[in-house]
């Protein structure tokens, strides 16, 4: 029996239905899972672009491992990913920093939920900011390095951070920085996904890929040792800035007579000045920009082509150009404090400014931490 043209195009419409089903099935439950399945409002298309760069990072990286058979290093990505994974699940919930907030919070700021679960989330990272500092610069206080790579900054002798030596066979530094690879790929991920969407969204987001790039790069091209200092710079200046905001949240502020935000608020622009600004901006990509060819391989005798030379060439300037990025962000957010700084000499409450200054579109966030419509965010401030 040979189907008619009719029962052939009602089998048709049948296989579309059910893989339409399935796929609406699968998008419903990603939408379920993450609580930003969608792209930002406002720029949707860098939203996309951004996002499609950090999925291409993590296949890249992957794949790479796969491909050089490096299957010690793959079950290392894996055993971080999990271990992080659970961390930071156990800080989000009510057992973790959560379970202070009755303790420490301000009776006003208890009441909503919203400053509990963000406390909640920032305090993870405070967990990751200040176990990846105490790893980096156990590393650099090793007695086989004894700080060389911290006071030899401009050298290629033996033991400077420019040594045109297999950077990787330090197992040590390779696992610390495999792990600051998932940890940065996981913050990304979570502040695409998971995370309350505030002012500085595409800054922030922008930051995360940058810093996952110049990690797989600078891992790929030979520079780990340049790259510890740019994290450990970053890691220990962020333990301020996630101390602060978590006292914001708690509402510690002089408005309760406590002036904990205020004084973190001080003790952070200190630290930026230093740490980013000056140590970042001028000792490490100062010394990047100078000496960033030591680590090229030698040039063919004869003169001709090496693609193993250009590709290092061209992975290094990519380093330095992202390192580069990273201060401009950094000059942003610096402008940003002043800006927050500014307000809080005017006599404003701390927690204020920083909810209009920082959080932006996130106040319009209800106590379960959905999206409320115009009309009841517009309500909800005159109540």
């Amino acid at each position: 029996h040979r189907p008619s043209l009719c029962e052939v195009l009602a089998e048709a419409s049948w296989g579309f239905q059910t893989m339409a089903s399935a796929s609406q099935c699968r998008r419903q439950w990603f939408k379920g899972y993450v609580k930003y399945s969608a792209s930002h409002a406002d720029r949707p298309m860098l939203d996309d672009i951004l996002t499609v760069i950090l999925l291409a990072w993590i296949i890249y990286f992957v794949t790479r491992l796969s491909y050089d058979r490096e299957t010690k290093l793959l079950m290392e990505l894996l055993i971080y990913t999990i271990a992080f994974s659970l961390m930071i699940k156990f800080c989000k919930s009510k057992y973790g920093f959560s379970a202070l907030a009755p303790r420490i919070f301000v009776k006003q700021n208890l009441e909503k939920a919203r400053n509990v679960r963000k406390f909640g989330d920032q305090s993870w990272q405070l967990v990751i900011h200040f176990t990846m500092t105490v790893a980096e610069l156990w590393l650099l206080y090793r007695p086989s390095i004894n700080w060389s790579w911290w006071t030899m900054r401009d050298s290629d002798a033996v033991g400077g951070m420019w040594e045109n030596v297999e950077q990787k066979a330090d197992g040590q530094l390779n696992s610390v920085y495999l792990a600051q690879l998932v940890v940065w790929t996981v913050t990304a991920v979570s502040h695409r996904f998971f995370e309350a969407r505030h002012k500085d969204y595409f800054v922030m987001y922008s930051h995360h890929i940058a810093t996952v790039s110049l990690i797989a790069i600078s891992w790929t091209s030979n520079a780990l040792r340049v790259g510890l200092l740019v994290m450990l710079v970053h890691d220990s200046s962020d333990i301020v800035t996630d101390l602060l905001k978590m006292a914001n949240y708690a509402g510690l502020d002089a408005s309760a007579g406590w002036y904990l935000s205020e004084s973190f608020f001080i003790l952070n622009v200190i630290t930026w000045a230093l740490a980013r600004l000056y140590y970042y901006a001028f000792e490490v990509v100062g010394n990047a920009h100078l000496h960033w060819p030591k680590l090229l391989p030698p040039r063919p005798v004869d003169g001709s082509f090496s693609f193993a030379y250009l590709r290092q060439q061209v992975s290094l300037l990519a380093c330095l150009t992202l390192l580069y990025f990273l201060v401009v962000l950094n000059v942003l957010w610096w402008l940003l404090f002043w800006r927050i700084l500014y307000r809080l000499l005017k006599n404003e409450k701390a927690h204020e400014v920083g909810a209009d200054e920082y959080e932006g579109s996130s106040a319009s966030e209800d106590d379960e931490g959905e999206a409320m419509p115009a009309d009841s965010v517009e309500r909800k401030k005159k109540e």
